[in-house]
Order: structure tokens, then C-alpha cells, then sequence
């Protein structure tokens, strides 16, 4: 094979790999839907899910009773293995309880200490978090990020502020808008398990702001990853 043939091979492989990554990346959602290709892998929920109770206060048993049949149908409606519920009065709790699975493959049922991951969740806990930093005037929220962070992975970051970034006026992308090939197909396919916020930047990271900061607001999901950078 000649040296121009090797260029050329690799030129075709490249963007053929890269159709071959995304489409892995897109078979949990398409199986989801079409049972004929779930058998790479997939795990099948089972038809009834246990019902774990850990905690009713003795007045709000028909309540709890109630409770447990919406919990269980949720489980079910949803198609997960999994989820839990709680409920307090007064700052009191009153009734907690999980219905399903924290091991399918072991069967272990899913109790109130299961954790789960709690995905957007974690937005209103950042966002409250950060009001509070606000409020007790530990950060100066027009002050560019890079005043407190030096090692940004992203130059165009430095010139950023907390203001932009909790009011959605950064201009940092959101899924659709990433150009960042391998952080995207990484962030598609769901599996990625990090210890550090830090680690989550590397979906984004390598793609250009959509807009001068301050002009434009735009509703995206990676923001809240560069607010939890900086909070941290």
C-alpha cells in the first residue's frame, strides 16, 4: 500500500469511527423504543418491583397507604428500576419509602439510604447555594471567574463572571450547540461517572461561546457545570 493510499484509508476511517461512536452513543435511546435490538446488553425491569417503606408517622397511615400505590405506579409508568419518595410536615418526616431495585442483577431492593442519581436535581441546589454565597457576600458576582480560578481549561472562559453565568448571558453552549466531537458523544451516551465537578467541563470544554458574554440569554445546560466549577 502506498503512502497516498494510507492517507486516504485514513482519511475514510476517521469520520466512519466517529459514525460508529455515535451510533453507540445513540443505542440506549433507540433500544428504549425498539425491542428487537435489546438484547446487546439490556436488562429487562421485571413486571412486579418491591416496596420498601422506612418511615410513616402513625398519623398519616391511609395518607402512606395512598402514597404507596401512586409510588408504584410511577415505578412502573416510568419503566425504571427504581425510585424513592419522601415526605415532610412541619420539617418533620413523616413517610419515606422506595419502590424497585438499586441491583437488578442482584436483586437488591432499592430502600430510602439508596442513592440515586439526581441529574437537574442538583440546578435548584447549586442555584440556592450560590444565592446564599450572594447573600453573605463571599463572592463578587461581576467579577471575571478567572479572578478566582487560574487553571480554566477553556481561555475564553477567563472573562466570564458569576452574573453571566447564573443568568444564562455566558454564552456557553448547550447539547445541541456542542462542538466539542468527543465530549458530546461522551455526554450522549449517559455513562460517565465523575468524582470531581471539574471532570465535567471535558464535555465543552474544546467548543467556542455561542455569543459575546452579557448580550444575548441563553437557556443551556452546560452553564450550571461552570457554576458548580466555581462554586467548588
Amino acid at each position: 500500500m502506498t503512502k497516498r493510499q494510507k492517507i486516504t484509508l485514513a482519511v475514510l476511517a476517521i469520520p466512519l469511527l466517529g459514525l460508529i461512536a455515535l451510533l453507540f452513543s445513540l443505542y440506549p435511546f433507540i433500544a428504549e423504543d425498539v425491542p428487537s435490538m435489546r438484547p446487546f446488553g439490556w436488562i429487562y425491569l421485571p413486571e412486579t418491583r418491591p416496596y420498601v417503606e422506612s418511615e410513616v408517622a402513625p398519623d398519616y397511615r391511609k395518607a402512606a397507604d395512598r402514597a404507596r400505590d401512586i409510588l408504584r405506579d410511577h415505578v412502573q409508568e416510568i419503566n425504571v428500576p427504581a425510585f424513592s419518595a419522601a415526605v415532610a410536615v412541619d420539617g418533620k418526616l413523616v413517610w419515606s419509602a422506595a419502590a424497585g431495585y438499586a441491583d437488578l442483577e442482584q436483586k437488591r431492593e432499592a430502600t430510602s439510604n439508596t442513592l440515586f442519581r439526581i441529574g437537574s436535581t442538583s440546578k435548584a441546589v447549586t442555584g440556592t447555594l450560590f444565592a446564599r454565597m450572594v447573600d453573605d457576600s463571599l463572592v463578587n458576582v461581576d467579577a471575571p471567574i478567572s479572578t478566582y480560578i487560574n487553571d480554566l481549561p477553556n481561555s475564553d472562559w477567563a472573562q466570564l463572571t458569576p452574573r453571566q453565568l447564573a443568568s444564562h448571558t455566558a454564552g456557553i453552549v448547550g447539547y445541541e450547540e456542542n462542538r466539542d466531537l468527543i465530549g458530546a458523544i461522551g455526554s450522549m451516551r449517559l455513562q460517565g461517572s465523575h468524582d470531581d465537578v471539574v471532570d465535567g467541563l471535558e464535555y465543552f470544554d474544546d467548543t467556542d461561546l455561542l455569543y459575546e458574554p452579557g448580550t444575548v440569554a441563553f437557556t443551556d445546560e452546560y452553564t450550571y457545570c461552570g457554576i458548580y466549577f466555581y462554586i467548588q
